[in-house]
């Protein structure tokens, strides 16, 4: 009750007061997610990730956000790379997988990084859930654009290092104190279709509004929500994974 009350006041005082995006990031959005994940029965698998925090706020006195940059890398994994506009998407949080098999030197030999950026803070630890985060009042088809080409570059990066990817995956938008569950799939595409780089199309489905943290209420619904997608990381998105990276070692065990 304590805790959800101070999510509560820390997101008027965020409002009022006008804050920036990465003081919204590491005075509510962060510490609500870790939070969640905290409770949640899957804490000692999934963890919470501070991705990105834009140089116009290291001034701005966010020192233990400062200085965070996890960009797409390599830029070929952005569609449409040539025309120099995609590489610059990042998003701001993450929910990852702790996998310890991914840290052995055979597997980290064969892959030096799990996901699509070379952020040595998660060069081990797969993002199961990417979080971007605006503030109040800011225009949606920026940032569904900003996650579009963010996740498309995570399926592609996965389809190169395992030869496949999964059936969707799921994001979260967050607008001031406005939470919204996302999710994004990719489809091979057609022989007429204006579609992005390497033969594939990423759809975004949305958009489901979670609630805010606006009051006690909203703040434990919101909870609820991440401590499911905790669960869903771990049930289905960790198999997954370990599937896939049991067939990395066979390979590496037969060569």
């Amino acid at each position: 009750m304590e805790q959800a009350l101070k999510f509560v006041q820390e997101s008027q005082t965020c409002n009022i007061e006008g804050h920036s995006e990465a003081s919204w990031n590491c005075e509510v959005h962060l510490p609500l997610l870790k939070r969640s994940l905290k409770l949640s029965a899957h804490a000692s698998i999934v963890a919470a990730k501070l991705l990105y925090v834009s140089p116009d706020d290291w001034e701005s006195g966010i020192d233990k956000c400062s200085s965070i940059t996890a960009a797409i890398q390599p830029p070929t994994l952005c569609p449409n790379v040539e025309a120099g506009i995609s590489t610059t998407r990042k998003i701001d949080l993450g929910m990852v997988l702790k996998i310890p098999s991914l840290t052995t030197d055979g597997v980290h030999q064969r892959i030096p990084f799990i996901n699509q950026t070379y952020y040595t803070p998660v060069r081990s630890t797969p993002i199961a859930v990417s979080i971007e985060t605006k503030l109040v009042g800011t225009d949606y088809e920026p940032a569904q654009t900003q996650m579009a080409v963010w996740v498309f570059a995570q399926f592609a990066h996965l389809r190169a290092i395992f030869g496949r990817a999964p059936a969707f995956l799921p994001l979260l938008l967050v607008q001031g104190d406005d939470w919204t569950f996302m999710a994004a799939t990719q489809a091979n595409a057609t022989m007429n279709s204006n579609s992005e780089s390497n033969g594939h199309v990423t759809t975004i489905w949305d958009k489901g509004f979670i609630g805010n943290t606006s009051s006690l209420e909203a703040v434990w619904k919101v909870s609820a929500v991440l401590q499911y997608l905790a669960m869903w990381s771990t049930t289905k998105h960790l198999p997954w994974l370990e599937a896939c990276l049991h067939g990395v070692t066979s390979e590496r065990s037969l060569s």
